[in-house]
């Protein structure tokens, strides 16, 4: 009786996925999350055209790639925006920055032999 208890609750876990899968609103979902990837895949393959094309042209124009490659590093460089800390992690982080307290050990009491 008790190994029949697992499947009958896989079985009803089941059955409710599949009802949940065939709603309308989980498919509207779907469909949103497909379109959305779709459409980022789309705008890289985009911006990956636009650059293959502007390095076709500037190779044929007979600039070999050494300039290309000194164009390419003398160009300026967009610096990326700061990001706002939250006030917790500056806490975390500056407990993580303070030195640790030396751990002191005691030391055994030691006895003199005489020589």
């Amino acid at each position: 009786m008790i190994p029949l208890l697992p499947f009958a609750a896989g079985l009803i876990a089941g059955g409710l996925a599949v009802r949940l899968w065939r709603s309308e609103e989980t498919q509207a979902g779907v469909k949103k999350a497909q379109d959305t990837l779709r459409s980022a895949a789309q705008s890289g393959l985009d911006t990956l055209r636009e650059t293959g094309a502007a390095v076709r042209q500037r190779f044929a124009g007979g600039e070999s790639p050494a300039a290309a490659a000194e164009v390419t590093a003398a160009a300026p460089k967009k610096k990326a925006a700061p990001r706002k800390r939250k006030p917790a992690a500056d806490k975390a982080v500056a407990k993580a920055a303070a030195p640790a307290a030396p751990h002191k050990r005691a030391r055994k009491a030691t006895t003199e032999t005489p020589a």
